[in-house]
């Protein structure tokens, strides 16, 4: 007669076992995977797939740029430096509207981002 699992240590080590059903996360993993295996027949077709993949390579480019620039403001203040903070925070807000002009990020999470740094700065600048 087989027995059941009563504790939570017990519920783990069936699902290890295979005795409870996959998550739905695995699943989803499974489904992205299977995604990208369908070939395109047209010619438009093969151009889009090109085209796409030369412009998201490019969006993560331009978020890279931001992640950079945001990434050297965050180490200016936390060295406390109001100085280097404010140089960098010109530099990262330059490159967030160029990039938000490019389209590949909203305007308002541009604007979002430059209120953020400019609050953090102004509390450093206050101290």
């Amino acid at each position: 007669m087989p027995t059941f699992a009563t504790s939570t240590a017990d519920l783990h080590s069936a699902s290890d076992l295979g005795m409870i059903p996959d998550s739905t996360f695995a699943r989803s993993s499974e489904k992205r995977e299977r995604q990208g295996t369908t070939v395109p027949n047209t010619e438009s077709a093969k151009k889009r797939v090109r085209q796409t993949s030369k412009l998201h390579a490019r969006n993560l480019w331009r978020k890279r740029r931001i992640k950079e620039a945001s990434g050297e403001f965050i180490k200016a203040v936390a060295s406390g430096d109001a100085g280097a903070a404010e140089k960098a925070m010109r530099v990262a807000a330059q490159t967030i509207d160029k990039i938000a002009a490019k389209g590949t990020i909203h305007k308002n999470t541009a604007s979002r981002r430059k209120s953020r740094m400019a609050a953090k700065l102004a509390s450093l600048t206050k101290k």
